[in-house]
């Protein structure tokens, strides 16, 4: 985040723009007030705001090991 108040914007270091750039994917992480949202988790929980809560699959006789993503 370069500047502060009203004339903040994220920017490079080196001011190469983030087009292109391997900072491209994690722009988003790195908000520090997580105004910017990916498409991925718009109007759905963040991963790490859910609970990985192991279980066994009832659809079939195979048992087969799934894994239950849940959010508080």
């Amino acid at each position: 985040v370069v500047e502060r108040g009203n004339r903040s914007v994220i920017d490079t270091f080196f001011e190469e723009g983030l087009d292109g750039t391997h900072f491209h994917g994690n722009i988003v992480d790195i908000c520090p007030v997580g105004a910017l949202v990916s498409k991925d988790f718009l109007h759905k929980a963040r991963a790490w705001d859910l609970t990985h809560t192991p279980s066994v699959c009832t659809s079939c006789s195979q048992g087969c090991n799934i894994e239950h993503h849940t959010r508080d």
